[in-house]
């Protein structure tokens, strides 16, 4: 116990309510006494908006991927109850058929034979790129169903793409068969080539007569058949073949679909 006259000198409680107001009333407590304040009125924190804008862009994401798989498009699509993938579409195969090469020799050259191989395989490359023309213009589902062509103008050289894009309707299934077509496959097609030589017997222009044949199914019940003919002269350019000029003409057809012939017969006797 305590000598007597000191501070802690006397009762229990009496020491102990002095030790209390010592602590609370140092520097210390005054302190402590503030931050416990500041903390039971300080607002509550608020989620930073980086937050927020996260979950907006996962929530539009999973709207838009719900909205396609609808569609039967994305990655959702036959995942998300009540639907289903659409069948990716296929760019059908086409090739034009070669019907006849002729080389043309520009100076007399000691033989005709030789010229025949460098002419056929002049032939042959040509023929690819008016493949192509044909394949990307009339049959690639992701151009027509959009309604652009670049891919198919890349065959041309510059000045000549220029003029082809003016005459796109000419020289594809134009810029609203999206809108028209459900499905376009291709019928036949034949090339018949006439290849220039140089002095050296090296093919330096070929001229290419073309007849092409495709069927559209229409959205409306009915069929188009496609019907482009044409001539198209090609160069070596920058060491590719290139349209450099192109005179062609179309003569579509529309085809109605054939009348049922289900229906019933007329009826033969007299009522009752």
């Amino acid at each position: 116990m305590p000598p007597e006259g000191t501070p802690g000198h006397g009762r229990a409680g009496r020491h102990n309510s002095f030790t209390r107001r010592r602590l609370w009333n140092g520097p210390r407590a005054r302190r402590l006494s503030r931050v416990l304040t500041d903390a039971r009125h300080a607002p509550p924190s608020r989620p930073k908006p980086v937050v927020f804008a996260a979950v907006a862009a996962g929530a539009l994401l999973l709207i838009g991927g719900i909205f396609l798989a609808v569609s039967g498009k994305g990655p959702l699509a036959g995942v998300v109850p009540g639907t289903s993938k659409s069948p990716e579409r296929v760019t059908p195969s086409f090739d034009f058929v070669s019907r006849k090469t002729s080389a043309i020799a520009t100076v007399a050259t000691g033989s005709e034979s030789a010229l025949k191989r460098p002419a056929q395989q002049a032939s042959k490359q040509t023929t690819a790129v008016l493949d192509t023309l044909y394949t990307e213009g009339f049959l690639n589902p992701d151009n027509w169903t959009s309604g652009s062509y670049d891919s198919a103008f890349e065959v041309f050289d510059p000045a000549a793409a220029e003029q082809a894009r003016a005459e796109a309707d000419t020289l594809t299934a134009g810029a609203g068969a999206g809108a028209t077509y459900d499905d376009i496959q291709p019928g036949r097609g034949a090339v018949v080539t006439n290849v220039l030589m140089d002095a050296k017997g090296q093919p330096s222009y070929v001229a290419a007569k073309v007849s092409f044949v495709a069927l559209g199914t229409n959205k409306d019940g009915t069929t188009t058949v496609f019907v482009s003919k044409g001539q198209f002269f090609l160069q070596m350019v920058n060491g590719q073949w290139k349209v450099v000029a192109f005179e062609v003409t179309r003569n579509d057809r529309v085809n109605q679909p054939e009348p049922s012939t289900s229906g019933s017969g007329t009826p033969t006797g007299s009522p009752s």
